[in-house]
């Protein structure tokens, strides 16, 4: 076949990944945001490349905040129900 090396290895002996660069993803995303028009702008574009740790951290965040105004909620149903 031609271009292939005669006696090199072929077939899995060989591994190719491809890993992009976090410029290359940054730029690629800014592109997109604005040819679309994304509704999320920028904090899409900064939760793209916002790393897991802190992704995780800020799930925890708006857990506890759904978890505190639900209980404020409930206080002020109790409250209604006792006043009414």
């Amino acid at each position: 076949m031609p271009g292939m090396p005669t006696g090199g290895r072929t077939g899995s002996a060989y591994e190719i990944r491809f890993v992009p660069a976090r410029w290359l993803v940054l730029l690629l995303g800014i592109a997109g945001t604005l040819l679309t028009g994304g509704k999320l702008g920028l904090a899409g574009l900064a939760w793209s490349v916002t790393p897991k740790p802190v992704k995780v951290a800020a799930a925890g965040l708006v857990v506890t905040w759904m978890i505190v105004v639900a209980g404020a909620l409930a206080a002020l149903t109790l409250l209604f129900l006792r006043i009414g």
